[in-house]
């Protein structure tokens, strides 16, 4: 009786999630603020011993104004306990309208590097200013 209960639940649930991946799939070109102070990224690498490091990535809280744009600074910390952070000497800032992401480093290079707004077809122009 239990296995009938349980595979009417999966049964229900399936045509869900994949009506919920092919939605995610169909939209995900769709607009994603990716300046959020709660958000943080880690990325795991190597070291020369082959041990793994993971280095997490967040944005800070405070804008930084710089020719009448707003930016925000990004810090990183490899400490697992995430109590020191540090400014890697980049900023970030979105144009919500144009739904477009720009990062700048501190020698006022500034490149583009999300753009939401594109569609099939167009074409678009990243520069990275880290590869600079």
């Amino acid at each position: 009786m239990k296995d009938l209960e349980t595979m009417k639940i999966i049964v229900l649930f399936l045509p869900i999630l994949i009506f919920e991946l092919l939605t995610t799939t169909i939209n995900s070109q769709d607009y994603w603020q990716i300046i959020d102070s709660t958000s943080k990224w880690s990325i795991i690498t190597s070291d020369y011993d082959d041990k793994d490091l993971t280095l997490n990535i967040r944005i800070g809280t405070d804008d930084t104004l710089i020719g009448g744009l707003a930016y925000r600074k990004v810090y990183r910390t490899y400490d697992p306990d995430e109590q020191f952070w540090s400014f890697i000497d980049l900023l970030i800032r979105e144009d919500i309208v144009n739904k477009q992401v720009f990062l700048r480093n501190l020698i006022g290079e500034e490149g583009l590097i999300y753009d939401f707004s594109l569609g099939v077809g167009d074409t678009v122009s990243i520069k990275n200013i880290l590869a600079l």
